[in-house]
């Protein structure tokens, strides 16, 4: 495996957009090296341009693309093969742009490169679902698998059987979109099945998040919970002990929230009888347990990578 590539450091000018994109079908690829993609039949250029074309700095000539795209397709094991002539189109729009670019001015120049200040300056290697923990985070990083897949919204609307509108609407807002969405859009962009279940992981924590943040009790957390996702009460359970264990191990964890006190409790270590009830169904008195015989529900916070502090 070779060294891991330098991120670009910003994709919002031809270059880095296109090398974005060209990262993105290597990705799709199975990241074969560069050295392999040279190897390829179908390429005419060194390991080395294939690595700066996709580098961000500069445009790379319609050679070293061409190259690029016939190793990736050579070399791909499964999915569909990246289209040539669209792969012309957007190299020759990226190519008319980085020419209207080098005419402006320094200022004017900079100004472009940074006209959308909310997108990430890094650009990551991948879209990754699990390091969003609020709504708008989760619909960045299917704003950030759309630009990997390489696909128009007319393309992944025509995969995934929902309207370009819908398509448009719901990455423009702030509020998680629903669950069958998530996994259309995800299998459109040519994720797999394993992806999938990611992605709704991640959806369920922060829908879950936001739901312990308005109840006052963790009774009542288990029980809205139950009601929104429409899960049993055991499953409600284990889903909060998930959601849990999530908060815990989020990288904000020990920036202070306004949550409920005996969720902060919890996500700092300390969860209280009620919780420990629900969530371990263990109730802390013998007798009471021996004279009902019943246990409660039955979610252990180990089970779900929680780990209560040592007494």
């Amino acid at each position: 495996m070779g060294r891991p590539e330098k991120p670009i450091k910003s994709y919002t000018h031809a270059a880095g957009g296109f090398a974005c994109l060209l990262r993105g079908a290597r990705e799709r690829a199975g990241n074969p090296t560069y050295r392999d993609m040279a190897e390829a039949d179908g390429c005419t250029v060194s390991y080395s341009q294939l690595s700066k074309a996709a580098s961000g700095e500069s445009m790379p000539t319609w050679t070293v693309t061409e190259s690029f795209i016939n190793s990736v397709n050579e070399l791909r094991t499964q999915g569909d093969t990246e289209d040539l002539g669209m792969w012309f189109e957007r190299w020759h729009k990226a190519t008319k742009r980085e020419d209207t670019e080098r005419d402006m001015p320094p200022r004017l120049r900079r100004r472009a490169r940074h006209a959308r200040p909310t997108e990430p300056i890094i650009v990551p290697l991948a879209a990754d679902p699990t390091k969003a923990t609020t709504a708008e985070e989760f619909i960045r990083q299917l704003k950030i698998l759309k630009a990997w897949s390489g696909l128009t919204l007319a393309q992944i609307s025509g995969r995934s059987k929902v309207p370009t509108s819908t398509l448009s609407d719901t990455l423009k807002r702030t509020t998680l979109p629903k669950l069958p969405f998530v996994e259309a859009f995800v299998l459109a962009c040519g994720g797999r099945r394993a992806d999938v279940a990611v992605w709704k992981e991640a959806w369920r924590n922060i829908k879950v998040s936001a739901l312990l943040a308005d109840t006052p009790t963790a009774g009542a957390a288990v029980r809205l919970v139950e009601k929104e996702l429409n899960v049993g009460p055991d499953d409600a359970s284990k889903r909060v002990a998930k959601t849990v264990a999530y908060l815990r191990n989020a990288p904000d964890a020990g920036v202070p929230r306004q949550r409920p006190e005996w969720l902060q409790n919890a996500v700092e270590g300390r969860p209280g009888d009620e919780l420990k009830v629900l969530l371990t169904g263990r109730t802390g008195n013998r007798a009471t347990r021996r004279r009902t015989g019943h246990i409660p529900r039955t979610a252990r916070l180990h089970d779900e990578g929680y780990e209560s502090p040592a007494r």
